[in-house]
């Protein structure tokens, strides 16, 4: 997917917030972003938060505070810089459950039928010119629901529209450079 994790922030609710309303869990600065970047799009509501407590914990999240009319629940599952992480899925109560998985992607097995989507931005990192280098901008996306080809957000550009995503569109093009870009700086070092 384009642009990693933060245009991940912007380009969920444009697919996924048909009613223009969803939930979030705020567990930390990354899930606080997303929160922020959601509100541009339509009603996001806190369904639960530690933040009150500088997100020194994950809340309990067995019984959410989640609008009945919700289009998705979304969650930052590992949490770095605050040093928590979810040790059991939320109860989203049926709504599609979104899981930001950018700093714990691949480093434990994870039943992905659990989410309608999971996602995760990825940095490729290399040594050139003995400098670190980094290629920003790429993030894996795993889309577990059948989302209807109607109620994308109309504002949702074609290069974040989720529906051409997996049918293959060329806008996926940039993508491939970036990481042949990548590839190439490392072979060179």
């Amino acid at each position: 997917l384009q642009g990693g994790t933060s245009l991940q922030f912007a380009m969920i609710p444009m697919n996924f917030m048909r009613n223009k309303k969803a939930d979030y869990i705020l567990t930390g600065y990354w899930a606080k972003k997303a929160y922020e970047e959601a509100k541009l799009y339509g009603k996001v509501h806190v369904a639960a938060s530690s933040e009150g407590d500088n997100f020194s914990y994950i809340p309990d999240c067995r019984d959410l505070d989640i609008l009945p009319d919700s289009d998705y629940v979304y969650m930052c599952e590992n949490n770095t810089i605050y040093g928590t992480k979810f040790k059991t899925c939320p109860d989203s109560k049926g709504k599609v459950l979104v899981n930001d998985v950018s700093s714990c992607f691949l480093s434990e097995p994870m039943n992905v039928s659990d989410y309608g989507m999971v996602f995760g931005g990825i940095q490729i990192t290399s040594l050139a010119m003995g400098q670190m280098t980094s290629s920003l901008g790429v993030a894996i996306g795993i889309f577990y629901i059948v989302l209807p080809l109607s109620g994308i957000l109309n504002i949702c550009y074609t290069i974040l529209n989720i529906i051409e995503i997996l049918n293959g569109s060329i806008c996926l093009d940039p993508v491939n450079e970036t990481v042949l870009a990548a590839e190439k700086a490392e072979k060179e070092a």
